[in-house]
């Protein structure tokens, strides 16, 4: 009788390691946000008959924790870092910017590489495990390139 089969090997990634990429990533998607929205006003008028701020405008004055502690430095360091890994890994760079910059969950990324490969015919299939990996791989290349 045949069970399920067994991986290969199992990676075992240091606590200290994960723990600085998890710091890093959560440190790239805030200097992501915080900087100033290029548009402040939306096509909107407010009952007040002015201008209705744009929501990322409105979101961006009213947290506190999106103005203090980045300026357009960081991320400007944040971009050239990730546009290199494009460069240099684009699987790295698709599963870091969807984690870091459109915040989706490890298992969003998961189901939407693996879709992507079924849609292009190849035989990868993706978990959050395999996510993780990829996610903390990137990590590893854009904070020793920040």
């Amino acid at each position: 009788m045949m069970g399920a089969p067994m991986p290969m090997y199992a990676i075992k990634i240091p606590p200290t390691v994960l723990d600085a990429a998890s710091f890093w990533m959560r440190e790239w998607s805030r200097s992501w946000r915080q900087e100033v929205p290029m548009v402040l006003h939306s096509r909107e008028v407010d009952p007040s008959g002015a201008p209705q701020w744009h929501p990322e405008f409105a979101r961006w004055l009213t947290d506190p924790d999106s103005r203090t502690k980045y300026g357009s430095n960081n991320k400007l360091r944040t971009t050239r870092a990730f546009r290199r890994l494009r460069k240099v890994c684009v699987r790295e760079y698709e599963v870091l910017y969807r984690l870091v910059v459109l915040q989706q969950s490890h298992s969003e990324v998961a189901i939407w590489l693996t879709e992507r490969a079924i849609r292009n015919g190849k035989p990868e299939r993706y978990d959050e495990s395999a996510v993780l990996l990829i996610a903390y791989s990137a990590a590893d290349k854009v904070r020793s390139w920040w």
